[in-house]
């Protein structure tokens, strides 16, 4: 099962409806499935670190947050390019 897979199932399935508010970090060495992730439920989407140091520090970081609540403005944070204006992000 890929992550793809997990979450559809997780996600979209009606017999794991108590697990939907869990939130999913999916990590990748994948590039084009951001959107998709996202489109199927993924929280937090980012490329795989490259030491275990980085990891926990993007972890550490995520945890702090409630992921649940800051989702939008998290994903805002990390995809604002600097065109336009962007949306609240404080």
């Amino acid at each position: 099962m890929n992550g793809r897979e997990f979450l559809r199932l997780v996600k979209g399935d009606p017999f794991y409806a108590v697990y939907k508010h869990i939130p999913v970090v999916v990590l990748t060495t994948a590039i084009d499935d951001r959107d998709i992730c996202y489109e199927l439920g993924a929280t937090i989407y980012s490329q795989k670190p490259d030491s275990v140091r980085v990891l926990r520090s993007l972890l550490t970081t995520l945890l702090s947050f409630d992921i649940i609540q800051e989702q939008t403005r998290v994903r805002d944070l990390l995809e604002y390019s600097g065109k336009g204006s962007p949306r609240t992000l404080i």
